[in-house]
Parts: structure tokens; sequence; C-alpha cells
């Protein structure tokens, strides 16, 4: 099922989308005006906000902000800019690992980096929304007390019904909530199911793994220019902790799809 954004449990949110100056990567009926507000950005303070929720994505309001201070740069415009990344949390990001290469990535672009705030004015405010699942998922014995779907945090089954596996955002599982991370959910309940169906124990383990392209600049294209790899899990090869200048490559020659496990 995924998660629902949930813009109405932040008071006003919804009427203010409709008014110049507030936008949101995440709909997609305001994604587009976002591009329009830092096009036409005259300056005052730019401000990007994340969550007391989980979210899909929890990179996504940094990138927002991150593109936004290239679009600024590209026009000229970016010393009348205050940006702000207003977040609810009681550091930039959540992963340790990836803290100090992100913080190192705010100070260069002078991004005022505030944690625990609630009242802050601003000329363009980026909202990132509130998540939770579904109401047809949230009333159902399935979930825990926070309306996720229950489940063993290593086979991926429900803890109330054996028969029944979850996957994706709509878990309480404590993996970032990306796509990468639903792959890794499929490989798991794939074989789990199958076992279970044959009336034995599932024996695969979800190891946690997520990642999330972190996009800290783009070219005057739009194309992305440097990209932080975020991963999580004890999955990963390698420590992608260092910036990589991908230039076009990443854009146009990866496909999204590739390496995502399919059912």
């Amino acid at each position: 099922m995924g998660d629902q954004l949930r813009y109405d449990m932040i008071k006003g949110a919804k009427e203010a989308l409709e008014t110049p100056g507030v936008c949101s990567n995440y709909s997609p009926f305001y994604v587009e005006k976002h591009y329009k507000e830092a096009m036409n950005f005259k300056g005052g303070n730019a401000v990007y906000t994340f969550p007391n929720t989980p979210i899909k994505c929890a990179g996504a309001p940094q990138k927002a902000c991150y593109i936004t201070d290239s679009i600024l740069r590209q026009r000229g415009v970016r010393d009348k800019a205050h940006m702000i990344y207003a977040t609810s949390l009681k550091r930039l990001f959540g992963i340790e690992s990836y803290l100090k290469s992100l913080e190192k990535v705010a100070r260069e672009k002078d991004i005022d980096v505030r944690t625990r705030r609630n009242s802050i004015e601003y000329s363009l405010l980026h909202i990132g929304p509130p998540c939770s699942t579904p109401k047809a998922l949230r009333t159902l014995e399935l979930v825990d007390k926070n309306g996720f779907m229950d489940v063993d945090v290593g086979s991926l089954q429900s803890k109330n019904f054996p028969n029944v596996f979850g996957v994706g955002d709509c878990m309480n599982t404590p993996n970032a909530k990306t796509a990468a991370a639903v792959s890794s959910h499929l490989k798991t309940i794939k074989r789990n199911l199958w076992q279970v169906m044959q009336g034995k124990t599932p024996s695969m383990q979800y190891g946690g793994y997520a990642s999330c392209p972190l996009v800290v600049s783009t070219n005057r294209f739009g194309i992305f220019h440097e990209v932080l790899i975020v991963e999580r899990g004890n999955m990963i090869g390698a420590d992608s902790n260092d910036r990589m200048a991908t230039l076009e490559l990443l854009d146009e020659d990866a496909k999204p799809t590739e390496g995502i496990e399919k059912v």
C-alpha cells in the first residue's frame, strides 16, 4: 500500500499550497510549482521542512533545498536568499555515517540548518509532508500502535498473521523508505512466501538495506552534477560517504529500474 502524504496533518498546509511561494516536490500537483517559484524567487527566507513522522525518501527535502541552491546560484541571486533547512530531527540527517558529509555540504552552500523549530517566516516554503499508512490499512489488526504493519524485521512476516508478509513503506521496519529498500524486501519475501506455502519456517532475513541518491547540485541544464549515494544495511559493499561527480552519466546512462527486483 505504501505511505500516504498527509498535508492535512499540518494546519493550513493544503490551503497554503494554493498560494504563491508554497510548494512541495512530493505532490504531482505542486512539483512543477517548486521549479517556477525557484526561478522567480527574488529574495528572503527560502525554508525547506522535514516532518516529525516517517516520510517517503527522507533525503528528498534536502535534495529540493540543494537543487534550489543551484538554481539560485545559476540565476545570480543566491546572495539575496537565506536558505533554511528546518527539521524536526535533532540533527540534519538521521544516519550517523553520512551526517558529517551532509553537514559539510550545508556549510559549503551556506544553508542555515535549524532543528526542532516551530515558527519561521518565509518567502519561499517547500513542505516535506508528514506521512502515514492509508486509512484502509490503519484500521486493520495488521498494524502496530502507530498504524504501520507490524512485522518481524528479518523475515517481514506479520506478527499477527503468519500467512501474511509485508513489503514497502507501510511496514514498521526501521529502514529508510526508498525504492531500493522495496527491492530488498521483495527478494526476502519471494523465498519466505514459498517456504511458508510449503509448510516450512521462513529462513531468509532482510538485512535492513536502503539507499538514496542524494543530489547536492545540478548544472545549468538541470542535470545532476554531484550526488551523494546514501546506503544503509549489511548488504553494502563499499563506503559511499564521499560525494560523486556524476555529471551526465547518472542521468543519461543509468536506468533507475536496473537491479530492482521484479515479481
